[in-house]
């Protein structure tokens, strides 16, 4: 992946990472799980799998899993609008010519570049263009 399209998608996924992190911890204070029921609670609340609770949850657990639904939701929305973003404003594209054109420039190898072809530059191309 180019720089500049990492550049764009860097916060939503650090995002992503901060509300996995975050909601695994909460669950093992908050619920008392184990770190491993903890992700696994994160990971099907996230996804909106509603497989169920890995154990019962008491009322902070249920507001702690509301909150990890809203903020799964609003980060979901800031990312699609940040991806959208990407291919609408042509920066995806953009990239990646840019990216090809650099290429293309690393690999050229004693080349000369004529710009204009007047009485200098037709002097300046070798005999056998």
């Amino acid at each position: 992946m180019s720089e500049s399209a990492w550049r764009h998608l860097r916060t939503p996924s650090m995002a992503t990472l901060g509300v996995v992190t975050t909601s695994s911890v909460c669950y093992v204070v908050v619920a008392d799980f184990s770190a491993f029921d903890a992700l696994y609670m994160t990971m099907i609340t996230i996804a909106t799998i509603g497989y169920g609770e890995v154990h019962p949850l008491d009322t902070a657990g249920r507001v702690w899993t509301i909150c990890v639904i809203v903020a799964t939701f609003l980060l979901a929305a800031c990312s699609a609008a940040t991806i959208s973003g990407l291919f609408l404003t042509g920066d995806l594209s953009r990239t990646a010519k840019a990216g090809k054109d650099r290429r293309m420039r690393d690999r050229l190898k004693n080349h000369v570049i004529v710009v204009g072809c007047g009485r200098v530059g037709r002097a300046t191309i070798p005999p056998t263009w």
